[in-house]
C-alpha cells in the first residue's frame, strides 16, 4: 500500500475510520458483509432507480466472492467496527480503454478523510489491474456517478465533470414543449 492509501487517519482531528476493502471471508469486514450488502442495496433503490438493487448486490457480491480483482467495495468503519460507509469500484473495458467507474460513494456523517483515502485506495487498486484485459493497458481513469451535482467533488477529491446523464421513461413523450 502507498503512503498516501492508508487505512486509517494520519490525521488526528478527524473521526478515526477504518476504510478496508471487502474481504466476505477473512478479517473484520467478513463480519459485516450483510450491513455493508443492505448498505448497497438500500443505495441502489434511493438513487439508482435504472436498477434492480437485489440483483445489483448479488451480483456485486457473487464476484467480491469469487475473488473478481475488477471489483472493489470499500468498507468505512467506525472504531466500535460498525459501518458507516462503503464505495463500490469497478474496472470497465471498451477493449482499447480501461476506466475505474465508482457506482456507489456513502458516508454516514463526519467520516473525517475517509473519502478521500478511499479514493486514493481506488487509484492504488485500478494502477494495479494491468494484467486484466486489454492486457497491459493501464486504467487511466475515474469516473463516478452521483446523485449529487456538487462543487465539493472537484474540490475536495479532485473530480471533474465531463458529461450528464439524462434519463426518459420508455414511451413518454419525445419531443413535445411543455
Amino acid at each position: 500500500m502507498s503512503a498516501e492509501a492508508v487505512v486509517l487517519s494520519q490525521k488526528t482531528d478527524v473521526p478515526q475510520v477504518l476504510v478496508l476493502p471487502l474481504d466476505p471471508l477473512n478479517g473484520p469486514t467478513a463480519m459485516v458483509l450483510p450491513f455493508v450488502a443492505k448498505r448497497i442495496f438500500d443505495m441502489a433503490s434511493e438513487r439508482m432507480g435504472e436498477l434492480d438493487p437485489e440483483r445489483l448486490v448479488r451480483g456485486v457480491l457473487a464476484r467480491v466472492f469469487a475473488g473478481d480483482r475488477s471489483i472493489l467495495v470499500l468498507v468505512f468503519l467506525d472504531p466500535t467496527g460498525k459501518p458507516v460507509g462503503h464505495l463500490v469500484a469497478e474496472a470497465c473495458s471498451d477493449g482499447v480503454k480501461k476506466w475505474a467507474f465508482v457506482s456507489q460513494t456513502k458516508a454516514d456523517g463526519n467520516v473525517g478523510d475517509a473519502v478521500r483515502r478511499a479514493m486514493l485506495l481506488v487509484d492504488e487498486w485500478a494502477g494495479s489491474l494491468t494484467d486484466l484485459a486489454p492486457h497491459g493497458v493501464p486504467v487511466t481513469t475515474m469516473t463516478m456517478a452521483t446523485h449529487r451535482d456538487d462543487a465539493a467533488w472537484s474540490r475536495k477529491y479532485g473530480l471533474e465533470k465531463s458529461r450528464a446523464v439524462y434519463t426518459r421513461a420508455i414511451g413518454s413523450p419525445v419531443g413535445q414543449s411543455q
